[in-house]
Parts: C-alpha cells; sequence; structure tokens
C-alpha cells in the first residue's frame, strides 16, 4: 500500500444522532480520534465539519452541505472520517458523497480503513455502507416494534405532537404519571364549530379554510384536524 503524502492539508467530519447521544455517545470522542490519528499520520487539519444531533439516515444535513460546497483541492486535499456509518447510513447516499467529492478532487478517508484508492478498498466502502444501512433497518423496525408494543399493549401515547384540540401534558416521574392528552379549550371550541359546518351546514374543507380565515383563525389548524382524524 502506497503512503499518502505526508503534511496533507485536510477537513474532519463527526457526527452522532440524537439516539446516539441518549446512549451517552458524544462528537467530542470522535474528533478527538480524527485528531489523534491525523497527528500520527502528519496531517494538517484545516477544517472541521460537525453534525451534532443528525441522522446518518438523511442526506441533508448543515455541516455535510457545507463541507460538499466547501470541497476544494487548494483548501484541503481529503476528508478523514472515523468510520463509514459516521458519513451516511445509506449505501446510495455514500455514494454519492463520495463521487461528488471525488470529482472535486478531494479525497474521501476513513480512519478504521486502508487508505489507498483501489478496487478493493472501494469494495470495502461499500460492503460497510451496506452493513450500516442494514443496521439502520432493524433500529427502525425495533423502534416501530416498540412504539407499537406501547400503545397496543400498555395505552400509552407515543410521541408528543397532539392532535388539534388537545394538549399534551409530558411524563412526570416524581407524580408517577404517564404522558397524555388533555383538552385545549380554545382549539376545542374551533373543532366544535367546524363539526358543526360540516354536519349541520354541509360545507366543504375548502369552504371551511375560507370561514376560518374571515374569522382571522389560522387555516393551518384545519389541516392539522383533518390529518388526526
Amino acid at each position: 500500500m502506497t503512503p499518502l503524502t505526508m503534511a496533507m492539508h485536510i477537513s474532519i467530519y463527526a457526527r452522532v444522532s440524537t439516539e446516539e447521544q441518549k446512549q451517552a455517545r458524544t462528537i467530542d470522542s470522535q474528533i478527538k480520534e480524527l485528531e489523534q490519528h491525523s497527528r500520527l499520520r502528519g496531517y494538517i487539519i484545516v477544517r472541521r465539519y460537525i453534525d451534532d444531533g443528525w441522522s446518518g439516515a438523511s442526506l441533508s444535513r448543515p455541516a455535510l452541505d457545507r463541507l460538499r460546497d466547501e470541497a476544494n483541492p487548494d483548501v484541503f486535499e481529503a476528508v478523514l472520517v472515523t468510520d463509514v456509518d459516521r458519513l451516511s447510513r445509506d449505501v446510495a447516499h455514500l455514494a454519492v458523497v463520495k463521487r461528488d467529492l471525488e470529482a472535486k478532487g478531494v479525497k474521501l478517508l476513513f480512519q478504521k480503513l486502508p487508505t489507498d484508492s483501489s478496487p478493493l478498498s472501494d469494495f470495502m466502502v461499500n460492503i460497510l455502507g451496506s452493513f450500516a444501512e442494514f443496521e439502520r433497518a432493524i433500529i427502525a423496525d425495533r423502534t416501530r416494534r416498540g412504539k407499537r408494543m406501547k400503545v397496543q399493549e400498555r395505552g400509552l401515547i407515543v410521541g408528543n405532537l397532539p392532535p388539534y384540540g388537545y394538549a399534551y401534558v409530558r411524563k412526570d416521574k416524581h407524580r408517577g404519571t404517564e404522558g397524555h392528552y388533555t383538552v385545549n379549550s380554545s382549539e376545542a371550541r374551533t373543532v366544535k364549530m367546524m363539526f358543526s359546518w360540516v354536519v349541520n351546514e354541509g360545507l366543504s374543507i375548502r369552504a371551511v379554510a375560507r370561514r376560518l380565515n374571515d374569522r382571522g383563525i389560522p387555516e393551518s389548524c384545519l389541516s392539522m384536524w383533518c390529518s388526526s382524524r
């Protein structure tokens, strides 16, 4: 394996999701790993791109977008990431970012992978990307099944975005109460009016929206109410 040029100017990219934050996985540990690896290799870090609390399943992340926009070999020659799943948990997204950077003349390096650009290295990136995507699918399935169990077996509310006409009361550990909905009196009056207009007067959704506007009531409440039916 041919060693990379010493004193290469690089940027580093680090990411943790909100769920990983709950598991005490911090962005600081990644940054320290990247800094230490750079010192050992003789890399010079010129820029840092940090997405703290962003999912690897999404391609739209502030720091990643900025990294891709600013990628230029005159500024930094390579991007260093600890592992494939830190850059993306989706194989297609991984390929998009990798090709985007390479098209601009910027290398993509992973701390835990060989640093050459051989077909074998590309194959390993794709394989690890597939594992990351598979792991994301497993996590999503476990989350979905966990939420369903809470609703079906324990009768608990999942999430805290209430239907229009209700307010969400958070779980109180000290009182031993679970999260629950309570009636929002002002919104409830609006809901009753909309029911009356539809049932008693036969108004269409569009007509209800116009009447809400005439009364100075935000039309957004109509879509929230309809989506909760």
